[in-house]
């Protein structure tokens, strides 16, 4: 059998970044280090640069990656699903 392991953000932190982010305007809630754009909240989980050129990485990423595996995504998992009796429940 396959296990999962669904991972779920820290309570604590999504209730701490609810709490903070409401009270701030947009602008308190970044700064500027080296003319890149961070989140600015306490106990922010995503430490990479919000902004254009973040974004833009990670868009090569992705097709880089698209090419390489000539597949939106990779799993060791074909074997399983040429099985017979294997059954998949599609939920999209």
């Amino acid at each position: 059998k396959i296990k999962k392991k669904l991972l779920l953000p820290n309570p604590k932190v999504v209730a701490s970044l609810s709490k903070d982010s409401s009270n701030l305007s947009i602008s308190d809630q970044y700064q500027f280090v080296n003319e890149r754009k961070y989140y600015d909240i306490k106990d922010s989980v995503y430490f990479l640069p919000n902004d254009y050129e973040e974004c833009d990485r990670l868009h090569l990423l992705h097709y880089i990656e698209r090419c390489i595996w000539q597949s939106i995504f990779f799993s060791p998992i074909e074997d399983l699903l040429n099985q017979n009796g294997t059954k998949v429940l599609n939920v999209g």
